[in-house]
């Protein structure tokens, strides 16, 4: 897990999760499920991460977009990439990438932080193994 600036990386993450499982309007419990890993591996306050959930089931889809760009910009490049592999982690939870949920992580990536995405397809691999590894050991 990377500590270079929690706040803005948890305030990234979080509204990034939230605009993920609401792309293609559809909210599947195995994303949902996912999502408590991400929350887990990455060592998150869930009961932080769930309240800023809350907050933006209330606000304008702008106004979230606008809060994860400005708190990733915050995060260091490497924050930015594993950011987005976890969301392409959740968004193929259900078996299913939805071109709305591949819209997003495609142009905050390419678009918003000028990375590559064969950058985040690799991370996503990384994260993937890190999680066998995990069930494996019996550690989540």
């Amino acid at each position: 897990m990377i500590k270079e600036n929690k706040s803005h990386f948890t305030e990234g993450l979080s509204s990034l999760y939230y605009l993920l499982i609401c792309a293609d309007r559809t909210i599947d419990t195995r994303e949902l499920d996912m999502g408590k890993t991400m929350i887990e591996m990455e060592e998150l306050d869930i009961n932080h991460f769930y309240s800023k959930i809350d907050r933006y089931s209330t606000e304008p889809d702008q106004y979230v977009y606008n809060t994860c760009i400005h708190s990733l910009n915050h995060c260091s490049e490497e924050e930015k990439i594993r950011s987005l592999a976890w969301m392409k982690l959740i968004a193929n939870a259900d078996g299913n990438l939805d071109g709305k949920e591949f819209s997003l992580i495609q142009d905050i990536c390419i678009n918003e932080f000028n990375l590559s995405l064969n950058q985040v397809l690799k991370k996503e691999e990384a994260l993937r193994d890190e999680l066998r590894t995990m069930i494996q050991e019996d550690k989540i």
